[in-house]
């Protein structure tokens, strides 16, 4: 028979506790916030079904969980809270909760793509950060341009960074090879989601 069991996890720590299909508490536990800890604590139950909210830290876990060939299921927070209505709110409690909505089917889920598409995603706000690096620099060789009135008409274009190079200045000296960097990176980070973009596409 399949046993529930409810994940509050935390930064740091987690509290797990398993239930049977009568609610019953078959055990609980907390441990540290480590994939060795998770490994060590599901490998003696078997059959298990997993839910577990959608926190800023559920990934590693539900990745972990899955690769094990666990069933994992995501909560909404503000749904299961709803629903819930448990005061004082503990990290036991909410594990309890978490496992007894599974149980009876009541769980508020999440939608959890699949893993291609979350790697995709990952690739995008890597670029989407990449990016936003690469501005900050330029912005300040815009600064350094503007405080002794120069002007190129576009600054990042081949030509436009040679006239850059040639002004030695050493604000721009500085900045101006971690641009030429994150281009390379968000080029060929472009190549990389084009690619897998299409991959997923095909599969669908």
């Amino acid at each position: 028979m399949p046993v529930y069991v409810g994940l509050d996890v935390h930064k740091k720590t987690c509290h797990a506790k398993v239930i049977d299909e009568h609610g019953e508490i078959l055990e609980q536990r907390r441990f540290v916030n480590q994939r060795d800890e998770y490994e060590y604590f599901f490998k003696h139950i078997k059959d298990a079904k997993v839910a577990m909210e959608a926190c800023y830290c559920y990934q590693p876990v539900y990745e972990l969980l899955e690769g094990m060939g666990i069933e994992v299921k995501l909560a909404r927070p503000n749904r299961t809270r709803a629903i819930a209505e448990e005061k004082p709110k503990t990290d036991a409690k909410d594990s309890e909760v978490l496992a007894k909505l599974l149980a009876i089917d009541w769980l508020p889920t999440a939608y959890v793509p699949p893993q291609e598409i979350r790697d995709l995603r990952e690739l995008v706000r890597l670029r989407t950060y990449l990016v936003m690096v690469r501005t900050m620099f330029k912005n300040k060789i815009r600064a350094e341009l503007a405080k002794r009135w120069i002007e190129i008409g576009d600054p990042w274009t081949k030509k436009g960074k040679l006239q850059l190079s040639e002004l030695e200045i050493v604000g721009i000296d500085h900045c101006l090879p971690v641009i030429n960097a994150l281009d390379e990176r968000i080029a060929e980070l472009s190549r990389l989601i084009q690619q897998k973009a299409v991959r997923a596409r095909m599969r669908r």
